[in-house]
């Protein structure tokens, strides 16, 4: 399994934090999040202090702002360049290794 790093980590306390409908209780963003307490409240801190993220004293949810929401969508539009340069690339080497073979096994007859 791939180690998260911090961005991934608010990336997802986030998106939890967004969906309609579900209770945005510390015990639930936990479970799906796969966090312990401590760390929640690491991550809390930093996202409230960045205003990313409210809580609810009143109701005990957390709410995201909307420079949350903001961040949510730069960071899902960088995943998307990413990914596409990345099938770029992926696409170009294997188009200089089947050039190569075919030069190699033309070479060879």
């Amino acid at each position: 399994m791939k180690k998260r790093d911090r961005i991934d980590i608010i990336r997802l306390i986030l998106e939890v934090s967004n969906e309609a409908g579900y209770d945005k209780k510390a015990t639930k963003i936990i479970y799906r999040v796969l966090l312990n307490h401590p760390q929640l409240k690491e991550y809390w801190t930093v996202l409230n202090e960045s205003d990313l993220l409210s809580y609810d004293e009143d109701t005990h949810t957390f709410k995201i702002t909307e420079k949350g929401l903001k961040f949510l969508n730069a960071h899902n539009e960088t995943g998307k360049l990413i990914e596409a340069n990345n099938t770029t690339t992926r696409t170009t080497i294997a188009n200089l290794d089947a050039k190569k073979n075919l030069k190699e096994r033309t070479e060879f007859y």
